[in-house]
């Protein structure tokens, strides 16, 4: 069946997954709910139920992990997870063949749709273009390579499953604020999600928006009104807004907040002008002839109130999308920062290249598993295994370093790399035979 972006259609697709589900038929339940998935890969409905039918675990936590991207609340999920993790630590302490792991490709899906009127291009414009990331299983086009590690004799952090300091590998409990071996601080705060929505791009535009506004209205105030008093709070308010949208920008929680005080500030004060009823406009023309005055003053105001009604307008349409659309892009989470590889499929050069970067932040420990992926998927790569070699250096494993370090340099046919392993062997020979 192919998809359809058809709402009832979508319905019906689910509705008979589910059925097809309960009544234990995995692979028409399948059928049905890829297709809803194909045809809107945000259904949270249809990721949930896909974890039931699908064949591995793998696939069942990539499920339930899309359900948690998509509504972090979903205590359905969470518990399956929990039991996913509990059944696989089962599974783990007894002693079976080693299953090579599914390969998942991170995928990103980018759909454009045409607006219905002008009006919900500007006022709903993520509804236009939606970018989703999802992870699927796919068909591996070689057999995969065991990950590099020192030998198996070994016992400390990287023969076991424990977490480790980012930093330092030292082994650290959830509870840790601080590594007990480097100090560094462990806890930082991330976005909820890594990259902002399009409400928060239109939200800090609404922002500039009112800015030049107010910048417009300066301008009118002192060359054609003379008032220079209101003109300057109008520059005042440009300055305030403009800062304001750069804070919104880099997606600085400060900046929301303000900007979304300043918003109320500035429909209270039109407010506060239309009760009262005060002509400021007028304070400046009584520097001009009577005259002129009244022929200057019907201009002015008609000017000055068509602008105020387009900033009044610019100022509820940013409430509207600072408090109810751009809100969640500036959530943040707070996670401890122990050692990871970087989700997603990348190569040897990609693991590489984000060790190198992890490496430059002091977080060699983080590195050392990129550069175990890197030197895994490329055994005969000599610059992998030597960065892995001297990152084992660099946190003190001197005996895996040594042999990571040996098997390079046997592999090397370049004169001046087996000089300079030989040089980086007799190091770390010296700090060994020095903890010794």
């Amino acid at each position: 069946m192919a998809p359809t972006n058809s709402e009832h259609d979508i319905k019906n697709l689910l509705r008979a997954g589910i059925a097809a589900a309960k009544a234990g038929q995995k692979e028409e339940a399948h059928k049905f709910l890829m297709d809803v998935l194909r045809a809107n890969d945000r259904n949270e409905t249809a990721w949930l139920w896909l974890s039931g039918v699908v064949a591995s675990n793998d696939e069942r936590r990539i499920c339930l992990e899309n359900v948690l991207t998509l509504n972090p609340g979903n205590q359905t999920a969470r518990r399956g997870l929990e039991k996913l993790a509990a059944s696989e630590a089962e599974a783990a302490s007894q002693p079976t063949a080693e299953i090579p792991p599914v390969a998942m490709e991170e995928k990103v899906i980018r759909r454009e749709f045409a607006p219905f009127s002008p009006a919900s291009a500007i006022l709903y414009p993520e509804r236009q273009v939606q970018e989703v990331r999802w992870q699927e299983p796919v068909v591996p086009q070689k057999a995969a390579q065991a990950e590099i590690r020192a030998q198996s004799s070994y016992d400390d952090v990287w023969s076991r499953n424990e977490d480790i300091c980012a930093f330092c590998a030292h082994p650290v409990t959830p509870d840790d604020a601080k590594c007990p071996k480097c100090g560094h601080n462990l806890m930082r705060k991330r976005f909820t999600y890594e990259k902002p929505t399009s409400s928060t791009h239109v939200y800090w535009v609404l922002l500039v928006g009112l800015g030049q506004l107010f910048l417009i209205e300066a301008i009118v105030l002192i060359l054609v009104g003379k008032n220079y008093l209101a003109a300057g709070g109008y520059g005042v308010l440009l300055l305030i807004f403009w800062g304001l949208a750069v804070g919104v920008y880099f997606r600085q929680s400060w900046a929301h907040l303000m900007s979304i005080i300043g918003l109320l500030l500035v429909l209270f004060g039109f407010l506060l002008t239309a009760v009262v009823d005060v002509d400021f406009s007028r304070l400046g023309l009584a520097v001009l002839d009577e005259s002129i005055q009244n022929f200057i003053s019907p201009f002015v105001g008609g000017l000055l109130d068509f602008l105020k009604v387009f900033e009044v307008a610019t100022a509820v349409l940013g409430l509207f999308y600072g408090i109810f659309k751009a809100g969640p892009d500036f959530e943040r989470i707070e996670t401890q920062m122990i050692a990871t590889v970087t989700k997603g499929r990348r190569t040897a050069a990609d693991y590489h290249n984000i060790a190198r970067q992890l490496s430059g932040k002091g977080m060699w420990a983080s590195a050392a598993l990129h550069w175990q992926r890197a030197a895994a998927q490329e055994p005969g790569q000599v610059t992998y295994q030597k960065q892995l070699g001297l990152a084992y250096a660099r946190l003190g494993f001197y005996q895996r370093s040594l042999d990571v370090l040996q098997s390079a340099f046997d592999m090397s046919t370049h004169p001046p790399t087996k000089k300079s392993l030989a040089q980086q062997i007799d190091k770390v020979k010296e700090r060994l035979a020095a903890g010794n």
